[in-house]
């Protein structure tokens, strides 16, 4: 058992806000770091590797639908689906555009299904932390005034000398 098996959906919703991340639907709101189209490509590439590595017989659907802030390639809301052998266009990670910023992880999975997306996520979330510094993300490192715990899930739960699954090269 790997320490990614441990993540839950709410560990992956928390470690996103405590890392300051965020993203908005209001034109107006100023975000030093917002999350950017080529941002959800990229993390739609993570979940594909992580569900080749988990052997599942899943795959990603060519495209995800991103929908941009009008004005800006900042993203307002985005979907990533992945069909499987008997079933097709499934939510796999999606940020929802309804008004409560809801970042959902394939609420029909089971908890083997849904782990490539958690870790695929985690491992996405330290990728943006890095390019852009932690601090930096939403301009003030803090997550609305909520008490999230920090660190990577995964490697607060890792056993000792086991390495992070989120570190692959």
């Amino acid at each position: 058992m790997s320490a990614t098996d441990r993540i839950t959906r709410d560990d992956a919703r928390a470690y996103f806000a405590s890392k300051g991340m965020r993203y908005t639907q209001d034109p107006a709101e100023f975000m030093a770091y917002p999350i950017h189209w080529g941002d959800i490509v990229r993390l739609w590439c993570m979940c594909e590797e992580h569900i080749g590595e988990a052997e599942l017989e899943m795959h990603m659907r060519p495209k995800p639908e991103i929908k941009r802030i009008r004005g800006r390639d900042q993203v307002r809301e985005a979907y990533l689906r992945v069909d499987g052998p008997y079933f097709t266009n499934r939510e796999a990670i999606s940020f929802n555009g309804d008004g409560d910023m809801f970042i959902g992880f394939a609420g029909w999975a089971s908890d083997k299904n849904v782990r490539p997306f958690l870790s695929a996520f985690i491992e996405w979330v330290d990728w943006f932390v890095g390019q852009y510094g932690e601090r930096a993300v939403s301009g003030s490192g803090t997550s609305s005034g909520t008490n999230v715990p920090q660190g990577n899930p995964a490697q607060a739960v890792r056993p000792a000398g086991e390495t992070p699954a989120t570190n692959k090269n």
